[in-house]
């Protein structure tokens, strides 16, 4: 019998402008300047009070990793979200020739975990022949591990724009479902 245990905290991230407010603030690319992705600028609610807005909200219309109350959600005819928008003045950009001030990676995106699980059993039929049968099973629990959509990474710096039309809206599992797979070999 085996098992191997996943776990692991959530990938760091930061809310961006999607905006330049600086001519050129990083190293030259083939010559050519590359504009920053700038911080939010934070102007309706505290970064204290938004990281508590943060974590995994499960609704009939879809899963969010921002609290759908600070969202402005649009639904189909079946009622699940097709977009979701961060209510206007909680963010915005900052002015030209400043910084935002949503501290770079201050917040982790959901945590992960799996885990995996095997069984052998060996059975001895001569002297040099045996038969195995093996069941493996991934994902035993079928906990699924959700992911924040990511606009953009930079320096392995994960980016979301404050202004996406899918802010807070998870789209994407990062593990699979439950799988079992059934060996067995002759071996000799």
């Amino acid at each position: 019998m085996g098992s191997i245990v996943t776990w692991t905290t959530g990938v760091p991230f930061y809310i961006a402008s999607g905006r330049s407010t600086f001519n050129c603030t990083g190293p030259l690319t083939n010559g050519a300047c590359t504009p920053a992705n700038n911080g939010a600028q934070l102007v309706g609610i505290s970064f204290a009070d938004f990281k508590k807005n943060v974590g995994l909200f499960k609704t009939p219309g879809g899963i969010f990793f921002v609290n759908p109350n600070l969202l402005d959600l649009t639904r189909d005819a079946s009622g699940k979200v097709t977009t979701s928008k961060l209510k206007a003045g909680l963010m915005t950009a900052p002015a030209p020739g400043t910084f935002g001030d949503f501290p770079v990676n201050g917040l982790s995106g959901p945590k992960y975990f799996q885990l995996d699980m095997s069984v052998i059993k060996r059975i001895r039929i001569t002297e040099r022949v045996r038969f195995e049968l093996k069941a493996t099973a991934i994902n035993i629990l079928n906990h699924p591990t959700f992911v924040f959509p990511v606009t953009s990474t930079g320096g392995g710096t994960n980016v979301l724009n404050f202004d996406s039309t899918t802010f807070g809206l998870v789209t994407v599992q990062r593990n699979t479902s439950r799988q079992f797979n059934f060996i067995g070999q002759l071996r000799f």
